[in-house]
């Protein structure tokens, strides 16, 4: 026990040498730490040994948080969960945090070398060395390598839980299933493969409308209530089932999207070859990408090691302020496993703020959110490693109200090259545009699901005898579409859009109008009115982003009942969509960056479909702000009429 002492002492000792921040003052292994080590010491075992203290080493810099509200939060999930399935539990759900109110405060700050027992240490030291060097799906790590992917008992700052057994005894047979032919024995992939369709199974959805906003981590038996969680709650689950089968699989992360808003979490399998294969959960298998051909700047993997050359580590001799993207010493860069990216080197301006780290940051709608960092050299340089390309970025420092421009954004080229925004005010142009925000596929995908629909009409509800008013042959516009009537002054009561099999509907708005005047419906019908009454009637209800989506992709139907048969001279629809578009009547402003500050160019209130402004810097960066409503908004560039979205 003194030796086991002795060389606890002498870590402690290199670590404030190091700087290495100390949980709590001093960090401490502590009796439990003491107790382990000597356990290990005594067998002689040697890589357990070692593993115990990659454990011991790490841990007093783990903490999780505890009180009795958050303890009354988690009990009245799991009385909901009892009684209530997805997504029927959301209300209540939601009528637990508002009637808690901030369930993070009055939470104490509890250090996992506080609380965590010897015997936990141990036990679970045992059993993952087991599923390394006895069990199937993980023998091929090297030492390093287990202790990244397998050892690690928490991800977070979640309430701790001893929960391996029960976890492993609830999804280890989906493994074994996959993987009882002798040519899958030992493959991590159709392991991974076989859990997966086990979490698919316990119907995990990917939905955070449930979720109180605070800074607490919710632990895995609250997950395991609820059942639905973001990207990040899902990867997170997915990692602590995975490892409690003996899998090895990591939680890997994008800080910021570089062209939308969000970030987003995943998965990572280390399969038998030593690749990283993404997933997500039940969502993707191993080698399917839940975001395949998105651009990402960086990508982080999510530590139990501390990391010493992390900016968290090297900022305890400065204590700067650090942005949230980055305020952790517990990620490291994987970028590399995803992407070929280079590295950027920058000389910064000189700035009245003094700082010993400069940013990288890229756009997320509304604020420039940091993504790497770099330390500032003597003459001003920094150097940003392994960045992704065709991507919009601009360098900051970050002070205690948020980030602070250094220089103009600039777009880092597929080439390595960099082509600077920096506004021209001696070359103005004319900028016309029809949306504010790019349109991306999945909005795309709603409008050419209707190809192969139609719009017809009748005199009985059931369309018995229907008219075909229109085909829809080609893809519609991700916007409104006008059909022209002509069945010579024909009056029918029932009117309706049929969507071709393989699709659920999807229809935002459906519109009617006679001599130039919109006709109003008595009321919306659709197919299987038990269950689709209420949504059917969103196609009337002049919100754009509202839509129908029937429960079946086959027969699927959505229409108006007229009241009484009326004369339709022109019908308009429009497919889902996110509301993006320029609309009559909606206040638009043009802004362009100089120097990373938005700039306004002018405000004007749309009269159609599009917005046009004069006299605008060339060679800027822009933005189009609705002042009348929305959130989404894209920064782009404009060159000989192009509009490029970043």
């Amino acid at each position: 026990m003194k030796k086991a002492l002795s060389l606890s002492l002498l870590l402690a000792t290199l670590l404030l040498l190091c700087g290495v921040p100390l949980h709590g003052g001093t960090p401490h292994t502590g009796k439990v730490g003491d107790e382990v080590i000597a356990h290990y010491t005594r067998l002689g075992d040697k890589e357990k040994l070692q593993a115990a203290k990659f454990l011991v080493e790490n841990m007093k810099y783990h903490y999780f948080y505890e009180s009795s509200l958050l303890a009354d939060y988690y009990r009245q999930v799991h009385e909901v969960s009892q009684h209530y399935k997805y997504p029927v539990s959301i209300p209540h759900y939601q009528n637990i945090y508002k009637t808690l109110g901030n369930i993070g405060e009055g939470k104490e700050k509890v250090g996992d070398a506080d609380r965590l027992t010897a015997q936990f240490l141990i036990r679970h030291i045992d059993a993952t060395y087991a599923d390394w060097r006895q069990g199937r799906w993980a023998r091929h790590l090297s030492f390093d390598e287990f202790c990244e992917w397998l050892l690690p008992y928490r991800l977070g700052n979640e309430r701790f839980e001893d929960n391996r057994q029960s976890l492993r005894r609830q999804f280890a047979d989906d493994a074994n299933v996959l993987t009882a032919c002798d040519e899958r024995r030992y493959s991590a992939y159709w392991a991974a493969r076989g859990v997966c369709d086990g979490i698919k199974s316990f119907n995990f959805k990917v939905d955070d409308k449930a979720l109180p906003h605070s800074e607490v981590d919710l632990p895995v038996s609250v997950l395991m209530d609820m059942r639905m969680g973001e990207c990040s709650n899902y990867a997170k689950l997915t990692t602590y089932i995975m490892r409690s089968c003996g899998i090895p699989v990591s939680y890997d992360y994008t800080p910021q999207w570089p062209n939308k808003a969000f970030r987003h979490s995943w998965n990572a399998l280390h399969d038998n070859t030593g690749q990283t294969v993404p997933f997500l959960g039940s969502e993707t298998y191993p080698g399917q990408s839940s975001r395949t051909g998105e651009k990402m700047a960086k990508v982080f993997r999510r530590t139990f090691a501390y990391q010493r050359q992390s900016a968290y580590a090297l900022n305890e001799q400065w204590g700067e302020p650090l942005p949230p993207t980055l305020n952790s010493p517990f990620f490291k860069d994987v970028s590399s496993e995803y992407f070929k990216g280079e590295d950027i080197t920058l000389t910064l301006p000189q700035m009245q703020m003094k700082r010993r780290f400069a940013y990288l940051s890229v756009f997320d709608n509304q604020d420039w959110v940091p993504v790497d960092w770099s330390l500032i050299d003597s003459s001003r340089q920094v150097t940003f490693k392994s960045m992704g390309h065709d991507i919009v970025y601009m360098s900051v420092l970050w002070g205690r109200n948020g980030s602070v421009p250094c220089d103009d954004p600039f777009l880092f080229r597929a080439d390595g090259s960099i082509r600077r925004f920096t506004p021209d005010m001696s070359r103005k142009v004319t900028l016309t545009m029809d949306r504010k925000y790019p349109l991306f596929g999945r909005m795309l995908d709603y409008a050419r699901a209707m190809r192969g629909g139609y719009i017809e009409a009748s005199d009985s509800s059931n369309f018995k005898d229907a008219v075909r008013i229109a085909d829809i042959k080609e893809t519609p516009s991700a916007w409104y579409n006008t059909v022209k009537v002509n069945i010579s002054g024909r009056k029918f009561r029932y009117w309706r859009y049929k969507a071709p099999n393989g699709s659920k509907g999807n229809l935002a708005e459906l519109e009617l109008y006679g001599s130039g005047t919109e006709l109003i419906p008595k009321e919306a019908l659709g197919d299987d009115m038990r269950y689709n009454k209420t949504k059917v009637k969103k196609i009337i209800d002049k919100d754009k982003l509202s839509y129908y989506e029937s429960l079946h992709a086959r027969g699927a139907w959505a229409g108006v009942d007229m009241g009484e048969p009326v004369s339709v001279s022109e019908i308009r629809f429009l497919p889902r969509n996110d509301g993006n578009h320029v609309e009559p009547g909606h206040l638009y402003q043009l802004c362009y960056f100089d120097k990373g500050k938005q700039v306004i160019v002018g405000t004007v209130t749309a009269t159609d479909c599009k917005v046009t402004f004069v006299n605008v810097p060339s060679g800027a960066l822009y933005i189009l702000h609705d002042l009348t409503e929305g959130s989404e908004e894209r920064i782009f560039s404009y060159e000989k009429g192009q509009i490029d979205w970043y």
